[in-house]
């Protein structure tokens, strides 16, 4: 599959930066904020971390990722699935201690995501077949604009 439109889409470091340890407790701040009933609609944390709100590009970049059917969950549920298990982690004592997550975009004419919880702790999310955000990040490209 192609890249998404780049205009106001976030790349790849964005999202992949909101999900490094030095970022994970702004990210963990904006995930309890929408983490409701249990899950949250995906693509909400990465617009949160961003400031995106409700951009239109961002919402129909999203769209291929929501692929499921009876039976089989999308694209979608299952990255949004491992980001609350990162997101949820807890230390043995309770506390908050979320965990890392790299995510890695491959062409493939064939769409899957392979979840891997890697050691000593962090999961990584391999994406195959579906669109690839742009891989500069999204103030890199503001800053080229100007």
């Amino acid at each position: 599959m192609g890249m998404m439109t780049i205009g106001k889409i976030p790349g790849k470091k964005d999202i992949n930066g909101q999900f490094t340890p030095a970022d994970l407790k702004n990210t963990l701040k904006f995930f309890k904020k929408i983490y409701k009933n249990g899950t949250y609609t995906f693509g909400d944390l990465t617009a949160e971390c961003l400031g995106l709100g409700n951009d239109p590009d961002w919402i129909d970049a999203l769209k291929a990722y929501n692929d499921g059917g009876p039976g089989k969950p999308s694209a979608a549920d299952q990255i949004r699935d491992c980001v609350i298990a990162a997101m949820n982690h807890k230390k043995d004592s309770g506390d908050d201690d979320p965990l890392p997550i790299v995510i890695t975009w491959h062409q493939s004419t064939s769409k899957r995501v392979d979840i891997l919880k890697n050691t000593p702790g962090g999961f990584s999310i391999d994406i195959y077949g579906y669109p690839e955000p742009p891989a500069s990040a999204l103030g890199e490209r503001r800053q080229k604009n100007k």
